[in-house]
């Protein structure tokens, strides 16, 4: 079922509807496998009658979370915030997603590989940014930051205060 989002939406177009119900959705962390309820009571019969398997389910959810996740921090780029705040403004943004959950995606799945490059392009641009206005150490390659950022928003239990986001971003920081 290849393709993009928009194409995976159109040809499902009950998927609101259903992910809503799930719990899954946005900020919702509900359980989707192993005969587990969603949040919303619906029982896993419910979503495979309207997605083929759960992978099918994530990766149209991934590019949900993705894709707002990717609108909200370049909207605050293009504010005249400090470059750092629109860095920190994207982890607290990150950490209340569901990408604990989503990582079972496939990365090579067409339909994530997408919405994952845009926001990667964008964060890239703010860390470089953050760079260049020295808020964010030049010492280390924007592919690294990336790399760090999400080991920090990507994990079970993720919060922009824990210890593990604080010492990286105070690692990060420049002096």
């Amino acid at each position: 079922m290849g393709g993009t989002c928009a194409g995976r939406r159109a040809a499902q177009p009950r998927t609101d509807r259903a992910r809503r119900h799930a719990g899954v959705h946005g900020r919702r962390r509900g359980r989707v496998h192993g005969g587990h309820r969603p949040a919303a009571g619906l029982g896993v019969g419910t979503l495979y009658r309207h997605f083929p398997d759960r992978a099918a389910l994530l990766a149209l959810i991934s590019c949900d979370v993705l894709s707002r996740l990717t609108a909200r921090t370049a909207s605050a780029a293009a504010s005249d915030l400090p470059r750092w705040e629109v860095l920190l403004g994207y982890v607290r943004d990150a950490v209340q997603e569901p990408f604990a959950m989503l990582k079972s995606v496939p990365v090579d799945d067409p339909d994530v590989a997408e919405p994952v490059a845009r926001l990667h392009a964008v964060v890239l641009d703010v860390i470089k940014a953050a760079q260049a206005e020295g808020s964010l150490r030049a010492d280390i390659e924007p592919a690294a930051v990336l790399d760090l950022l999400s080991l920090v928003v990507c994990r079970q239990g993720a919060r922009a205060d824990d210890p593990l986001a604080l010492v990286v971003l105070d690692g990060l920081r420049s002096r």
